[in-house]
C-alpha cells in the first residue's frame, strides 16, 4: 500500500509492536497521524488506516485510529512486544496459568 511503512493485522497485537519499535517516542511524545496497511479480518481486505500513538509512560502507549474514532492503552513490555491491548488481548504467562 502505497505511503505505509507499518501493517496492521486486526487479529494481532503484535504488530502495534513495530511502530513503537520504529518510533522510539519519548514519554509524553505523539508519533503524529501516520498510515498503516490494516488487514481486515475475517474478510482478508487491505486498506489505509490513519493511526497515531502516545508515550504516556516507560512501557505504556495510547493508540488511536480513524482520527480518534478508536483509543486504546496499550502496555508494553521491555522489548515493546505488547503485554495488555486494553479490552482485547493480554499475554498469559504459561508458567503461572492454572493446571
Amino acid at each position: 500500500m502505497k505511503g505505509a511503512i507499518d501493517i496492521d493485522l486486526g487479529w494481532s497485537p503484535f504488530t502495534n509492536t513495530l511502530p513503537i519499535k520504529r518510533l522510539k517516542l519519548k514519554i509524553g511524545e505523539s508519533s503524529g497521524e501516520f498510515v498503516a496497511a490494516w488487514v481486515r479480518f475475517p474478510e482478508l481486505k487491505l486498506q489505509p488506516l490513519p493511526q497515531e500513538y502516545l508515550r504516556l509512560a516507560d512501557r505504556q502507549y495510547r493508540y488511536s485510529s480513524h482520527g480518534g474514532a478508536f483509543v486504546a492503552n496499550v502496555l508494553v513490555d521491555d522489548h515493546g512486544l505488547v503485554l495488555n491491548y486494553e479490552g482485547f488481548w493480554q499475554r498469559v504467562d504459561p508458567g503461572k496459568t492454572a493446571k
